[in-house]
């Protein structure tokens, strides 16, 4: 792996953002906004108007083969900055044709496939839960 490709429920300061993926990639890192001369990875991040606010991706040319799948590493940053974690599974990413997306949601016991939308300023999973309204004529009732 050498990409990190996420959209992120919420707007998160490119510092911590930077700190974060250091600390789990062991990667020196930088952006437009933070320069270094010494940074292996570029952080590039792009605002969105809705359903998941901010696409983050990460890149470096070479360097060395990390431990922790984007699946794993996803649910870290759930965790760490209290926010879902939007992503194309690796096997879709390597294979484009076979398009997956998975959630990863703070506190959870892993990402699940999800169905995303497209919106006119951005991307948000499908609501696939239903609700039961009491009194509604279509549903039997329970006796």
């Amino acid at each position: 792996m050498n990409e990190v490709p996420f959209f992120v429920k919420r707007l998160i300061d490119q510092r911590d953002l930077l700190r974060f993926f250091e600390r789990e990639l062991g990667l020196s890192c930088d952006s437009i906004l933070h320069p270094k001369d010494t940074a292996l990875a570029f952080l590039m991040t792009i605002e969105h108007d809705e359903g998941f606010r901010h696409y983050v991706y990460l890149f470096w040319r070479e360097g060395p083969v990390f431990d922790k799948s984007l699946a794993q590493l996803a649910q870290i940053f759930a965790d760490e900055f209290a926010t879902e974690i939007l992503f194309e599974s690796e096997s879709s990413i390597a294979d484009t044709s076979a398009e997956e997306w998975q959630l990863a949601v703070p506190g959870g016991s892993g990402p699940a496939v999800v169905t995303v939308i497209e919106l006119a300023d951005g991307i948000d999973v499908a609501n696939t839960s239903c609700s039961i309204v009491t009194g509604d004529p279509l549903m039997p009732s329970r006796k």
